[in-house]
């Protein structure tokens, strides 16, 4: 069985361009392929942003991704203001919300496959550290849940 993902001309920027007959071997192999196309794309898409990020930073690499969504369709665009969570004057703010959240997801991204490996010291520390975002949150929840 060939795990290259070049089968045939099936894949088209529109879709399938599938033949009116295909074996059952064929249908099975192309099916496979579809498969491990999904599966690997996450991978892919997480080399890409890790190279993008050493090369060009962050920013550049979160831009990039969000034209490629707008180019392709996959994102609408925004017509609504975002609610502003930071204080006005940004030069008074060490960091954004939104800053904090960028950070985490870079640090989760990388720390995810080694985090069940982690000792109980590890574990303890970790959640100390996430605890205020914690309690923030469920503050949040109960502000919303009691308006």
């Amino acid at each position: 069985m060939n795990d290259a993902l070049t089968v045939k001309n099936y894949f088209t920027p529109e879709g399938l361009a599938l033949p009116e007959v295909l074996s059952g071997q064929e249908f099975f192999e192309l099916g496979r392929h579809i498969k491990m196309a999904k599966k690997l794309s996450v991978q892919w898409l997480k080399q890409w942003r890790n190279y993008g990020s050493n090369q060009f930073g962050e920013e550049f690499v979160q831009d990039t991704e969000a034209q490629i969504e707008l180019d392709l369709g996959l994102a609408a665009l925004e017509v609504t203001e975002k609610p502003t969570l930071n204080p006005k004057d940004k030069s008074t703010a060490i960091v954004t919300i939104q800053g904090i959240r960028q950070s985490f997801d870079l640090w989760h991204r990388k720390m995810a496959p080694q985090i069940p490996d982690w000792s109980r010291d590890q574990r303890k520390m970790a959640a100390e550290l996430l605890r205020p975002m914690v309690e923030v949150y469920d503050k949040l929840l109960y502000l919303e849940e009691n308006k």
